[in-house]
Protein backbone atom coordinates (compact mmCIF):
# COMPACT_ATOMS: atom_id res chain seq x y z
CA UNK A 1 0.00 0.00 0.00
CA UNK A 2 2.85 2.36 0.84
CA UNK A 3 4.49 1.61 -2.52
CA UNK A 4 1.21 2.30 -4.29
CA UNK A 5 0.87 5.60 -2.45
CA UNK A 6 4.41 6.63 -3.43
CA UNK A 7 3.83 5.65 -7.05
CA UNK A 8 0.53 7.53 -7.06
CA UNK A 9 2.22 10.65 -5.69
CA UNK A 10 4.91 10.42 -8.39
CA UNK A 11 2.22 9.87 -11.00
CA UNK A 12 0.21 12.90 -9.88
CA UNK A 13 3.35 15.04 -9.75
CA UNK A 14 4.21 13.89 -13.28
CA UNK A 15 0.74 14.97 -14.43
CA UNK A 16 1.00 18.31 -12.65
CA UNK A 17 4.48 19.13 -13.94
CA UNK A 18 3.44 17.70 -17.31
CA UNK A 19 0.38 19.93 -17.20
CA UNK A 20 -2.97 19.06 -18.71
CA UNK A 21 -4.26 20.34 -22.01
CA UNK A 22 -5.05 24.06 -22.09
CA UNK A 23 -8.58 24.05 -20.69
CA UNK A 24 -9.85 27.34 -22.20
CA UNK A 25 -7.95 29.11 -24.99
CA UNK A 26 -10.73 31.33 -26.33
CA UNK A 27 -13.03 32.65 -23.57
CA UNK A 28 -16.53 31.19 -23.67
CA UNK A 29 -19.54 33.36 -24.41
CA UNK A 30 -21.36 34.84 -21.44
CA UNK A 31 -23.35 32.17 -19.55
CA UNK A 32 -22.03 29.43 -21.82
CA UNK A 33 -20.94 26.20 -20.15
CA UNK A 34 -19.08 23.15 -21.37
CA UNK A 35 -18.09 19.78 -19.97
CA UNK A 36 -15.53 17.46 -21.48
CA UNK A 37 -12.94 14.73 -21.30
CA UNK A 38 -9.26 14.83 -22.25
CA UNK A 39 -6.95 11.91 -23.04
CA UNK A 40 -3.16 12.03 -23.33
CA UNK A 41 -0.11 13.12 -21.45
CA UNK A 42 3.67 13.28 -21.49
CA UNK A 43 5.91 10.82 -23.31
CA UNK A 44 8.06 9.12 -20.69
CA UNK A 45 10.32 6.11 -20.42
CA UNK A 46 11.15 3.79 -17.57
CA UNK A 47 14.70 2.46 -17.44
CA UNK A 48 14.59 -1.27 -18.12
CA UNK A 49 18.05 -2.34 -17.06
CA UNK A 50 21.50 -1.50 -18.35
CA UNK A 51 21.20 0.53 -21.53
CA UNK A 52 17.52 -0.29 -21.99
CA UNK A 53 14.38 1.79 -21.92
CA UNK A 54 10.74 1.54 -22.85
CA UNK A 55 9.03 4.63 -24.25
CA UNK A 56 5.32 5.21 -23.94
CA UNK A 57 2.68 7.92 -24.04
CA UNK A 58 1.17 8.07 -20.57
CA UNK A 59 -2.62 7.63 -21.07
CA UNK A 60 -3.91 10.09 -18.47
CA UNK A 61 -7.64 10.79 -18.49
CA UNK A 62 -9.19 13.95 -17.10
CA UNK A 63 -12.69 15.43 -16.86
CA UNK A 64 -13.35 19.15 -16.87
CA UNK A 65 -15.97 21.87 -16.92
CA UNK A 66 -15.91 25.57 -17.79
CA UNK A 67 -18.33 28.49 -17.56
CA UNK A 68 -18.38 31.94 -19.13
CA UNK A 69 -18.86 34.59 -16.46
CA UNK A 70 -19.03 37.15 -19.27
CA UNK A 71 -17.71 37.36 -22.83
CA UNK A 72 -14.15 37.88 -21.59
CA UNK A 73 -13.87 35.86 -18.37
CA UNK A 74 -14.24 32.07 -18.12
CA UNK A 75 -13.62 29.84 -15.10
CA UNK A 76 -12.78 26.15 -15.26
CA UNK A 77 -12.05 23.11 -13.16
CA UNK A 78 -10.63 19.70 -13.98
CA UNK A 79 -10.20 16.33 -12.30
CA UNK A 80 -7.35 14.06 -13.42
CA UNK A 81 -8.82 10.62 -12.88
CA UNK A 82 -5.79 8.32 -13.22
CA UNK A 83 -4.08 9.13 -9.86
CA UNK A 84 -7.21 8.17 -7.91
CA UNK A 85 -6.26 4.54 -8.59
CA UNK A 86 -3.32 5.18 -6.26
CA UNK A 87 -5.31 7.13 -3.65
CA UNK A 88 -4.18 10.55 -4.91
CA UNK A 89 -6.67 13.30 -5.72
CA UNK A 90 -5.52 15.75 -8.40
CA UNK A 91 -7.50 18.86 -9.40
CA UNK A 92 -6.69 21.85 -11.59
CA UNK A 93 -8.66 25.07 -11.12
CA UNK A 94 -8.36 28.43 -12.85
CA UNK A 95 -9.70 31.19 -15.06
CA UNK A 96 -9.02 32.57 -18.55
CA UNK A 97 -9.44 36.23 -19.46
CA UNK A 98 -9.66 37.65 -22.98
CA UNK A 99 -6.95 40.32 -23.22
CA UNK A 100 -7.41 41.09 -26.93
CA UNK A 101 -10.55 40.18 -28.87
CA UNK A 102 -10.15 39.61 -32.65
CA UNK A 103 -11.51 42.58 -34.59
CA UNK A 104 -11.70 40.79 -37.95
CA UNK A 105 -12.83 37.33 -39.03
CA UNK A 106 -9.26 35.99 -39.09
CA UNK A 107 -7.71 38.42 -36.63
CA UNK A 108 -5.53 37.37 -33.72
CA UNK A 109 -6.82 37.11 -30.17
CA UNK A 110 -4.89 37.05 -26.92
CA UNK A 111 -5.91 35.51 -23.61
CA UNK A 112 -4.23 35.05 -20.26
CA UNK A 113 -4.95 32.70 -17.41
CA UNK A 114 -4.15 31.91 -13.82
CA UNK A 115 -4.84 28.82 -11.78
CA UNK A 116 -3.45 26.08 -9.62
CA UNK A 117 -2.74 22.36 -9.55
CA UNK A 118 -3.90 20.76 -6.28
CA UNK A 119 -2.77 17.27 -5.27
CA UNK A 120 -3.79 15.49 -2.09
CA UNK A 121 -2.96 12.06 -0.76
CA UNK A 122 -6.07 10.24 0.49
CA UNK A 123 -3.81 8.05 2.63
CA UNK A 124 -1.49 10.53 4.34
CA UNK A 125 -3.61 13.68 4.04
CA UNK A 126 -0.74 15.74 2.62
CA UNK A 127 -1.62 18.44 0.08
CA UNK A 128 0.53 20.10 -2.59
CA UNK A 129 -0.47 23.29 -4.45
CA UNK A 130 1.27 24.56 -7.60
CA UNK A 131 0.21 27.99 -9.04
CA UNK A 132 0.16 28.41 -12.82
CA UNK A 133 0.16 31.30 -15.30
CA UNK A 134 -0.62 30.98 -19.03
CA UNK A 135 -0.64 33.20 -22.11
CA UNK A 136 -2.39 32.19 -25.33
CA UNK A 137 -2.72 33.61 -28.83
CA UNK A 138 -5.24 32.26 -31.33
CA UNK A 139 -6.56 32.84 -34.85
CA UNK A 140 -9.57 31.50 -36.75
CA UNK A 141 -8.77 29.57 -39.94
CA UNK A 142 -12.41 29.48 -41.06
CA UNK A 143 -15.83 29.41 -39.40
CA UNK A 144 -15.06 26.12 -37.61
CA UNK A 145 -11.30 25.64 -37.29
CA UNK A 146 -8.77 27.74 -35.38
CA UNK A 147 -5.16 27.35 -34.33
CA UNK A 148 -3.41 28.60 -31.21
CA UNK A 149 -0.10 28.86 -29.41
CA UNK A 150 0.21 28.68 -25.64
CA UNK A 151 2.92 29.30 -23.05
CA UNK A 152 2.63 28.23 -19.44
CA UNK A 153 4.51 28.54 -16.20
CA UNK A 154 3.97 26.29 -13.18
CA UNK A 155 5.61 27.08 -9.84
CA UNK A 156 6.40 24.58 -7.10
CA UNK A 157 7.21 26.57 -3.96
CA UNK A 158 8.03 23.41 -2.04
CA UNK A 159 10.26 21.94 -4.74
CA UNK A 160 13.35 19.93 -4.07
CA UNK A 161 15.21 18.42 -6.99
CA UNK A 162 13.99 14.88 -7.65
CA UNK A 163 16.06 12.25 -9.44
CA UNK A 164 12.73 10.57 -10.27
CA UNK A 165 11.09 13.49 -12.02
CA UNK A 166 13.70 16.22 -12.59
CA UNK A 167 11.33 18.89 -11.35
CA UNK A 168 12.42 22.21 -9.91
CA UNK A 169 10.78 25.42 -8.75
CA UNK A 170 9.91 26.72 -12.24
CA UNK A 171 8.31 24.52 -14.90
CA UNK A 172 7.73 26.38 -18.21
CA UNK A 173 5.96 25.02 -21.28
CA UNK A 174 5.31 25.93 -24.92
CA UNK A 175 2.55 24.44 -27.03
CA UNK A 176 0.58 24.63 -30.25
CA UNK A 177 -2.81 23.22 -31.06
CA UNK A 178 -5.84 23.24 -33.30
CA UNK A 179 -9.49 23.46 -32.34
CA UNK A 180 -12.70 22.48 -34.11
CA UNK A 181 -15.77 24.43 -33.02
CA UNK A 182 -19.15 22.86 -33.78
CA UNK A 183 -22.66 23.86 -32.82
CA UNK A 184 -22.51 21.79 -29.62
CA UNK A 185 -19.16 19.99 -29.71
CA UNK A 186 -15.70 21.50 -29.30
CA UNK A 187 -12.61 19.38 -30.04
CA UNK A 188 -8.99 20.24 -29.42
CA UNK A 189 -5.63 18.62 -30.26
CA UNK A 190 -2.51 19.95 -28.57
CA UNK A 191 1.20 19.23 -28.36
CA UNK A 192 3.46 20.74 -25.68
CA UNK A 193 7.16 20.91 -24.89
CA UNK A 194 7.29 21.06 -21.10
CA UNK A 195 10.13 21.78 -18.69
CA UNK A 196 12.52 22.78 -21.47
CA UNK A 197 14.77 24.45 -18.89
CA UNK A 198 15.73 21.06 -17.38
CA UNK A 199 17.69 18.02 -18.51
CA UNK A 200 15.94 14.68 -18.78
CA UNK A 201 18.75 12.13 -19.19
CA UNK A 202 19.34 11.01 -15.59
CA UNK A 203 15.82 10.55 -14.27
CA UNK A 204 14.36 7.24 -13.12
CA UNK A 205 11.17 8.30 -14.87
CA UNK A 206 12.70 9.83 -17.98
CA UNK A 207 11.17 12.37 -20.34
CA UNK A 208 11.39 12.31 -24.13
CA UNK A 209 12.16 15.88 -25.22
CA UNK A 210 14.51 17.78 -27.52
CA UNK A 211 18.27 17.42 -27.16
CA UNK A 212 17.94 15.90 -23.71
CA UNK A 213 15.81 18.80 -22.45
CA UNK A 214 12.20 18.80 -21.30
CA UNK A 215 9.42 16.46 -22.36
CA UNK A 216 6.84 16.14 -25.14
CA UNK A 217 3.17 15.83 -24.25
CA UNK A 218 0.17 15.18 -26.50
CA UNK A 219 -3.51 15.73 -25.69
CA UNK A 220 -6.90 15.28 -27.32
CA UNK A 221 -10.04 16.71 -25.74
CA UNK A 222 -13.71 16.81 -26.63
CA UNK A 223 -16.23 19.10 -24.94
CA UNK A 224 -20.00 19.40 -24.97
CA UNK A 225 -21.34 22.93 -24.85
CA UNK A 226 -24.45 22.83 -22.70
CA UNK A 227 -25.68 26.43 -22.36
CA UNK A 228 -25.38 29.84 -23.92
CA UNK A 229 -24.82 30.61 -27.56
Amino acid sequence: MQKLSLFGALLALLIATGCSTTRVVRPLAAKQAQVGVSIGGPVVYFKAGEGGRDELLVPFASFSGAYGINDRLSVYGGWDATPILFRVLHLDLGATYGLVTPTTEKGFGLSGGGGMQVMGSLLSGTVKVMPELTLNTYQALNDKWYWYATSGNAFDFGASRSSALNTGFWRPSLGVGVGLEGARLHQQLEVKWIGFNEGNRDAIIGHLGIGGMGQWAFYYSINLKTLGK
